[in-house]
């Protein structure tokens, strides 16, 4: 019998993203950030990322995907200062926010661990599912 995960399509490669050091990038962030609206909600203490994946579409355009399928996209169009939206959760509930940090220091953070994005994200009913369904059709574009 065909699970979920067997009915996804699949051929959506991404490398795994060390997740202390993305959360150390975050923090570090939020520290230097005079204006960010989510410093003043943020303890240090009680924020994480989820385990995170770089994927990219068929320009090579870089998008970071997380195991809930939430990501964000690079945002190449400021060069040398091009950004990716990074999500995160705030304490034991999972409030989500996100944070652009640099593309090229989240890059950095990359491992040699490869997944298929069909079974990285996780399955858990139709929201998943079409949350795949939009990264998957975004990386063949």
């Amino acid at each position: 019998m065909a699970t979920r995960t067997d009915l996804r399509p699949r051929g959506v490669e991404g490398y795994t993203v060390a997740r202390d050091e993305l959360r150390a990038l975050i923090a570090s962030a939020l520290d230097k950030s005079q204006t960010s609206s989510i410093k003043s909600e943020v303890d240090p203490e009680s924020f994480h990322p989820e385990e995170c994946i770089i994927i990219a579409n068929t320009q090579g355009a870089p998008a970071l995907v997380n195991t809930e399928g939430v990501g964000g996209f690079a945002n190449l169009t400021k060069g040398s200062k091009a950004t990716i939206e990074v999500w995160f959760s705030i304490g034991e509930y999972g409030y989500l926010r996100s944070i652009d940090l640099p593309v090229h220091d989240v890059i950095a953070l990359s491992t040699s661990t490869p997944h298929d994005l069909a079974d990285f994200i996780r399955t858990f009913g139709d929201r998943l599912d079409t949350n795949h369904s939009l990264w998957y059709n975004w990386a063949k574009s």
